[in-house]
């Protein structure tokens, strides 16, 4: 057992639904996290669907109650994954601004959801919610999603990756924000479609500021934009 305190259900509508609802309770401390073998309602960033077969996903979320950066939140439980799920896999992984693991042209490994609760400009408390492809071996037509079973060797248990990924993330949760930039910049599929504000144009990233804006490079120049505000879409532009 880790520093988390682990609740585990066979099946939920959501984690993430669930933990929001205990995270109005303050028995409920930092590091409570719920996870499950099949989610009935799973979403993802913008309401999206979570598709995920029973007993094949690791799908969890955990509760922070200090320490939340919402600038790097997300970026730290993306490095802290990125870390848990890389020795299993024999494909080169990519994360993609501003919540995925991607195999690159394989597919999406697995997604990341942070929501924030605000009392007025300080932050109360923070929820991740991350599911992981696992033991899947087929997905439904047109998803463009991948497994570690399918690009390398998963452990046998989905409660070891739990336990790797809270290693990692205690790491990740202390680093200095500069670092935690920089290595995300680092390890993501860096050109993609920039999308923002109904405007999509070629854009390659290079840096993301400590001011918290990403700069780009596109066929008109240097583009800076605040980091809240900006998607890459990859569409087909993964290289194999």
């Amino acid at each position: 057992m880790g520093w988390m305190k682990r609740y585990f259900f066979p099946e939920l509508d959501s984690t993430q639904s669930l933990l929001r609802e205990w995270a109005e309770n303050h028995f409920y401390p930092s590091g409570t996290l719920v996870w499950t073998f099949h989610q009935r309602a799973g979403y993802g960033r913008k309401g999206s669907s979570w598709y995920a077969a029973p007993g094949e996903s690791l799908t969890f979320s955990f509760l922070l109650r200090e320490k939340i950066e919402p600038e790097t939140l997300l970026a730290r439980a993306a490095l802290a994954l990125y870390d848990t799920v890389s020795p299993y896999v024999s494909s080169p992984l990519y994360l993609k601004w501003p919540n995925d693991l991607w195999a690159g042209a394989r597919g999406k490994l697995a997604g990341i959801l942070a929501e924030v609760r605000w009392a007025g400009a300080h932050p109360l408390y923070a929820i991740i919610g991350i599911g992981v492809n696992v033991y899947q071996r087929e997905f439904p037509a047109g998803l463009q999603a991948v497994s570690l079973a399918q690009i390398g060797s998963p452990p046998s248990e989905l409660e070891r990756l739990l336990e790797e990924f809270e290693k990692a993330f205690l790491g990740w949760s202390t680093a200095e924000a500069s670092y935690v930039r920089e290595r995300f910049v680092e390890r993501a599929w860096r050109e993609g479609i920039l999308s923002q504000e109904g405007h999509s144009l070629p854009a390659y990233l290079l840096k993301w500021t400590e001011a918290n804006e990403i700069h780009f490079e596109t066929p008109k120049g240097l583009y800076v934009c605040p980091a809240g505000q900006v998607e890459m879409i990859w569409k087909a532009r993964f290289s194999a």
